[in-house]
């Protein structure tokens, strides 16, 4: 009888663990599409678009999905260097960032890997390029990505401007 019981909680498990793993799919495709989404406003056209960081030795401060800056650490390199939310990671130590359609999921992982393999290996100092976004686009989506009005969303971004400070990035 003790037997019947582990093959039954065994079978939950794995059925559990089946359904888990699709939630995390789904959860994962929805991310790329919103970052993919928010990635759309960045112009890298001229040069004007785009800041070059020099990054030494320690820890860079900040934190990505898919190539867009997601989070700023108050009082890290990337902070001090002038790295806000929102800006796209397009140049590593020389290396173009490669760059992936919308829902391409194996395209993603592939950038992901390069993009972490290059910023583990830079030497230090090393240079990193963001593009900038346009922060009224930048507002605007992501009004139509959450239904919200945008000045809810990212301050400022209603009136053209986002203001990024340590207190938002903390």
């Amino acid at each position: 009888m003790d037997m019947a019981w582990f093959k039954d909680f065994a079978a939950t498990t794995k059925d559990l663990a089946q359904v888990a793993q699709q939630h995390v799919g789904d959860l994962h495709k929805k991310g790329s599409q919103l970052t993919e989404k928010l990635a759309t406003t960045v112009i890298a056209s001229s040069s004007s678009d785009k800041k070059d960081c020099e990054f030494n030795d320690g820890p860079l401060g900040f934190e990505l999905e898919g190539g867009l800056v997601v989070a700023v650490e108050a009082g890290s390199q990337a902070c001090t260097l002038g790295v806000e939310i929102g800006d796209r990671l397009v140049e590593i130590a020389g290396y173009k960032v490669p760059t992936f359609k919308p829902g391409d999921m194996g395209g993603e992982d592939v950038a992901n890997k390069k993009m972490l393999k290059w910023l583990k290996e830079m030497p230090r100092p090393g240079r990193l390029t963001f593009a900038i976004p346009r922060p009224a686009s930048l507002g605007e989506e992501a009004c139509s990505l959450t239904g919200e009005d945008a000045s809810s969303v990212m301050p400022g971004a209603c009136a053209g401007e986002v203001n990024t400070t340590d207190e938002d990035t903390a």
